[in-house]
């Protein structure tokens, strides 16, 4: 089984997803922090499309999220590891 950020490495490794990545005019992507309690705080990411895209353009980009969730996740449990070991 893969780890998430290998997952996400994996998917844009993808010629077709690479080329519509690339082809989009931008990426706007917007993270809140929103403390829940004494040493927790949940992020929330969210990405949208700015510029034109093509809807298949768009279906592929949101297919992808989950690989994309994956990767920031990957990234936070490396971090909590890190600071907390």
């Amino acid at each position: 089984m893969k780890d998430t950020l290998s997952h996400t490495f994996s998917a844009l490794a993808d010629p077709t997803r690479r080329a519509i990545l690339a082809q989009l005019d931008q990426i706007l992507t917007t993270v809140t922090l929103t403390r829940e309690e004494t040493n927790q705080t949940r992020v929330t990411v969210q990405w949208e499309i700015l510029g034109g895209a093509s809807k298949s353009e768009r279906k592929t980009f949101h297919e992808m999220k989950p690989s994309m969730t994956g990767g920031w996740n990957g990234s936070f449990d490396q971090l909590e590891e890190l600071l907390f070991g």
